[in-house]
């Protein structure tokens, strides 16, 4: 049992333990032993003399160690943090026990340099936990999945400047980082200052995604830094994406800079935006000497009528952009025929999107006019246009030129009728595979006649315009009946020729002659083939061949005319009557 100064002692003892525990929770934090309950990152400079101390949510995560030591006996032996407790003591008003990275929002300056405070600093991972330590942060999995690849893909997991900061700080251990995906966020220009700061000197990221985020003309101007080429650094970023930046017009010149600069760059995306006549200056006045830009998107802005005439004037010299898309800004029909002028001149663009830009018949009619003229377009899209069957028929008929190289034709919500249908069978047919995207299908127009057996779209080809690769596509759609025009346009009798080499019977023609002879029939008629139309013909002739032998009636009895018969009028009998 206790005497009464022992018990006096305990009850003194148990006092001062009551009042260093009410102190750890009421902000006086000048006692030692706060730091083996509080995690350091919990600590942040408060205007007072004392510290304030912020909530704190602890998880096995972290592995925080709580245990009855003293300032100087601390350690956090999972991370191996050192750090010199005097020192710490001294500050402790102004620092944690990781050094917190100053920021000033008021020019977006960011202070990253402050990497060399983390220790083992060669381990991205580990930078970025002890980063969400110090700013009071959940880590993503996502980030820490990444981190150990070359791909870090973020998208769409409410992201903010200060989730941001953590990751750059890892970002700038993990330089082989080539793939940065930030789309659908909330990051502003201050992540954006953070960003340009890690990746100024990275040389390994060729992709960055930071669409759907408010950074707005402070943010994109900050990134154009990146773009900025000199003596000592140069951006090898490939593709960049800026779409629903919330950019506005006047954002063009700094655009202007990005293309500029970026002479790795090969696809840039602005759709979603508010761009328009300025945009569209700065942009056509460097477009035309951007060697590597293979796809622009300027889809979803406010380009109209004569605001694409800077573009499509560089496109007219450009030798790299691919794939144009400038659906839903609504260019009308004088836009059309801008970019139907741009694409007689052009032999690079493959891709090009017009959709929803209240484009009208005769817009559509002369856009289809120059698209004759095009040579290397493979995909097109109409749709969503107010051109009707007409505009519908004009461009599906400049796609069935013979030079034309359309593969893919998407016209949504416009209807065809059967004219269309016909013609799109014949090309499909006779010369490419061609996929259509339509919104219906009109019933007959009511044609006065029905198809004459044997008639093609090619009866209003001259022959003699056409170049070699022309000549062989057109021959190998139907030979029989370029011979034919061949032998026609050369005066040769060609029915001459093949008479010779008629397999008789009993002294009477056949009007048949075998495979082997028919290519010596035609260079008896005096027509000159070289090897690609001799081949193309000798496989057509094994393809209609029946019993070894073919026929050539068709050569000699030519494609039956229309003949459209009018109505016989009866005749009224005459009566006679008999008075």
């Amino acid at each position: 049992m206790l005497c009464n100064e022992g018990h006096r002692q305990a009850l003194k003892a148990r006092k001062e333990r009551d009042k260093t525990r009410h102190r750890e929770y009421t902000n006086d934090l000048v006692h030692p032993l706060l730091y083996t309950s509080v995690p350091a990152h919990a600590l942040l400079p408060d205007d007072d003399i004392h510290t304030q101390l912020l909530s704190c949510n602890l998880s096995n995560t972290f592995n925080y160690k709580f245990r009855p030591h003293s300032l100087s006996d601390l350690t956090h032996e999972d991370y191996k943090i050192n750090f010199d407790p005097n020192f710490e003591k001294q500050n402790v008003k102004y620092k944690c026990i990781l050094n917190e990275i100053q920021f000033n929002d008021s020019d977006y300056d960011s202070d990253l340099n402050d990497i060399d405070t983390f220790i083992n600093k060669q381990d991205p991972i580990q930078v970025y936990l002890q980063a969400c330590k110090q700013y009071q942060i959940h880590p993503f999995n996502t980030v820490i999945e990444g981190l150990n690849m070359n791909i870090v893909d973020l998208s769409e997991m409410s992201i903010n400047d200060l989730d941001l900061k953590a990751i750059c700080l890892a970002l700038r251990i993990h330089t082989k980082m080539k793939c940065i995906r930030l789309n659908g966020n909330n990051i502003t220009a201050q992540g954006c200052a953070y960003l340009q700061e890690t990746l100024k000197d990275n040389y390994k990221t060729e992709e960055l995604d930071i669409s759907k985020n408010p950074i707005k003309t402070e943010g994109i101007e900050i990134l154009s830094l990146l773009f900025i080429n000199d003596e000592t650094r140069m951006s090898i970023i490939k593709k960049l994406n800026l779409s629903s930046c919330e950019l506005i017009d006047s954002d063009g010149p700094i655009l202007k800079k990005i293309i500029q600069g970026g002479e790795m760059l090969q696809e840039l995306y602005l759709n979603g935006n508010q761009l328009g006549t300025i945009t569209c200056k700065n942009i056509g006045l460097v477009l035309k000497d951007a060697p590597e830009l293979r796809i622009l998107d300027l889809s979803w802005n406010m380009i109209r009528d004569y605001d694409i005439r800077p573009i499509c004037n560089s496109l007219k010299n450009n030798q790299s952009l691919e794939r144009l898309d400038l659906m839903m800004n609504g260019l009308g029909n004088q836009g059309a025929i801008l970019i139907a002028n741009m694409l007689s001149n052009n032999d690079t663009l493959i891709e090009l999107d017009l959709s929803n830009n209240r484009i009208e018949k005769d817009g559509a009619d002369i856009f289809a006019s120059k698209l004759e003229m095009n040579r290397r377009l493979k995909k097109l899209w109409f749709g969503n246009n107010n051109i009707g069957t007409f505009g519908s028929l004009v461009l599906l008929k400049a796609i069935d030129h013979i030079k034309s190289q359309v593969e893919y034709l998407n016209i949504e919500n416009v209807l065809i009728n059967d004219d269309f249908l016909d013609l799109y069978t014949q090309i499909n047919q006779y010369i490419r595979p061609l996929e259509v995207i339509h919104g219906g299908i009109r019933g007959k127009l009511g044609r006065s006649h029905s198809t004459v057996s044997g008639f093609t779209i090619m009866d209003d080809i001259d022959l003699r315009y056409l170049d070699t690769k022309s000549l062989h596509a057109m021959f190998q759609r139907d030979p029989f009946k370029i011979l034919a025009r061949m032998a026609k346009e050369g005066g040769y009798d060609f029915p001459k020729a093949l008479k010779q080499w008629d397999i008789e019977e009993h002294g009477h023609l056949t009007y048949s002659i075998y495979v082997t002879d028919f290519p010596t029939a035609v260079k008896d008629a005096g027509i000159t083939l070289d090897k690609t139309l001799h081949f193309i013909l000798w496989n057509y002739l094994k393809k209609i061949a029946k019993k070894g032998s073919v026929s050539y009636l068709q050569f000699i009895t030519p494609l039956p005319k229309l003949n459209i018969k009018k109505p016989i009028k009866k005749k009224s009998k005459s009566t006679n009557i008999k008075k």
